[in-house]
């Protein structure tokens, strides 16, 4: 067992090692899920913002093409 010091006393408390890498795990995959939800955020954020003014383009796109055929058919 390796003896390390418990975060709120400077006594040192025996533990095993797998216990402690164990709980680390568990505290590094909490930490990476946040990461994930983080950059999906961002990723929702820019998809939003970039499709938005793709819409708008698309709709200004298509009522040009819509006034040309409605001249062209003599409208």
């Amino acid at each position: 067992m390796k003896k390390i010091f418990h975060p709120m006393s400077q006594s040192p408390i025996a533990r095993p090692q797998s216990e402690h890498t164990s709980r680390f795990g568990r505290r590094q995959s909490g930490v990476t899920m946040i990461e994930y939800a983080l950059i999906a955020a961002l990723i929702a954020v820019v998809l939003v913002t970039v499709l938005g003014a793709l819409g708008t383009e698309l709709g200004v796109t298509f009522t040009k093409i819509k006034s040309a055929l409605t001249s062209a058919n003599g409208g």
